[in-house]
């Protein structure tokens, strides 16, 4: 059995699941090379603390029941956990840095299984990010993929991250969609087939992650992408 035969919507995550190699937060990280390229002059070190606290200040809600739906900006943490005055431009420069260093890249064969499954689906953009979404717009486009999505959710507008169901509905809503007729597709057990679960969604996992609430499960989207062709042909 086709296992999207089913379904006419699809709400498709984003990082883990079509990006990945962003989030490079690591201890350690420089974080001045990316803050200098956009003209700034603060001493290095003050770049990388500055980065490196709000980092931790996001990181530490992230996932709170108490943060999900209010999840503070990256301009909000850089300015709760600074410690010293900053010009506005300078927490704009900061805040493109914390972006530079979150996104991540879109390969060439899952922006292919993107453009594939635009073919038979409507598909909604539903993504956590905690930078504002212009580089990642910006991303897409760069691969084509900016109309794939009838519509694209980044919590980064809303301030709502997964597991809230509440992009979820947003998305369900606005595009007029049956819940019935929706399945969700991401990475994450927690946020995806939470958020999903809790909007009493459907989940396709992929990446590895398998729960037995989930529908099914791939190794990446390509897989499939894959499978559902070789499904469409033969029948099994």
């Amino acid at each position: 059995m086709d296992l999207l035969r089913n379904y006419k919507t699809l709400l498709v995550d984003m990082n883990g699941t079509f990006m990945f190699g962003g989030d490079r937060f690591a201890p350690g990280t420089d974080y001045s090379r990316a803050y200098r390229g956009l003209g700034g002059e603060m001493p290095d070190s003050d770049v990388n603390r500055i980065i490196r606290r709000a980092f931790e200040f996001l990181n530490a809600r992230y996932g709170e029941a108490s943060w999900l739906e209010r999840f503070p900006t990256v301009h909000e943490a850089i300015e709760a956990t600074a410690g010293v005055y900053l010009r506005r431009s300078e927490v704009g420069r900061l805040v493109q840095t914390f972006a530079h260093h979150e996104l991540g890249d879109i390969s060439a064969r899952a922006a292919e299984s993107l453009r594939t499954l635009s073919q038979r689906f409507r598909m909604a953009l539903v993504t956590d990010v905690w930078a504002p979404k212009l580089l990642w717009v910006r991303k897409l486009e760069a691969h084509g993929l900016h109309n794939v999505f009838d519509l694209m959710s980044f919590s980064s507008d809303s301030g709502v991250v997964k597991p809230s169901p509440v992009a979820f509905r947003d998305c369900i809503d606005r595009l007029r969609a049956d819940p019935a007729q929706t399945v969700v597709i991401g990475d994450s057990v927690e946020r995806d087939l939470g958020g999903a679960s809790a909007a009493r969604l459907d989940c396709i996992l992929i990446g590895g992650a398998q729960h037995n609430a989930a529908v099914g499960d791939f190794e990446d989207l390509t897989s499939l992408v894959q499978t559902e062709r070789v499904r469409a042909v033969t029948g099994r």
